[in-house]
């Protein structure tokens, strides 16, 4: 049974969601997946480990333009394993949800890029997703600083309540796809076929 890694970083636990979406639909698919949150790896996960996966999708959340750090950092050391097998770089995102505007992206695009210039690992394939904008788990400080920001967007400011901006059918077509190619092609472990996309809704 092919093997499918999901790594995820997140920063209010909206990722986190999203990853562990995305793992149903594989395993519905076939497929065996393993979850790994960046900050809190197995003991002894290692480039090693990677080698063992047909396949891999690295989830990161996106707060003040830069994804978690220790996403970064899993993905520096483990970028050539990465490369090895098939995969995706899905980038969480209030930014995502306002993507049919020429602005939010083009900020998409920069933290695509920021992640690629921090990891030196570019994904041979990039996603972008709508997060969430949860103003209760905020301290005040951030509330406050979203809450301008948002205003300034013409986005969702009312404080007294969180938003879902995560189109779920969207993120299952994806896995579902993804899940697919590898399904159709376990054994491709010299260069990534063609990677599926996440489609405009």
């Amino acid at each position: 049974m092919p093997r499918v890694l999901i790594v995820f970083g997140t920063t209010n636990g909206q990722t986190t969601r999203v990853a562990s979406r995305m793992a149903e639909v594989l395993a519905l698919s076939g497929l065996e997946v393993e979850v790994v949150d960046s900050a809190h790896p197995p003991e002894g996960f290692a480039a090693m480990s990677i080698g063992g996966f047909d396949a891999a999708l690295v989830l990161g959340s996106v707060r003040m333009g830069k994804h978690p750090e220790a996403l970064v950092e899993f993905v520096r050391l483990h970028r050539k394993e990465l490369d090895a097998i098939p995969n995706a770089f899905v980038s969480v995102s209030l930014s995502a949800a306002r993507g049919e505007k020429p602005a939010a992206r083009r900020e998409v695009a920069k933290t695509f890029q920021s992640f690629a210039t921090r990891t030196g690992w570019r994904a041979a394939e990039q996603v972008p997703v709508a997060g969430a904008l949860p103003y209760s788990k905020y301290t005040f400080r951030i509330r406050l600083l979203l809450k301008f920001i948002n205003w300034m967007l013409d986005g969702d400011t009312d404080t007294s309540r969180d938003y879902e901006y995560t189109d779920w059918t969207a993120v299952a077509d994806f896995a579902r796809r993804f899940g697919g190619a590898i399904v159709q092609a376990p054994a491709a472990r010299t260069g990534a076929p063609a990677q599926p996309e996440m489609r405009p809704r």
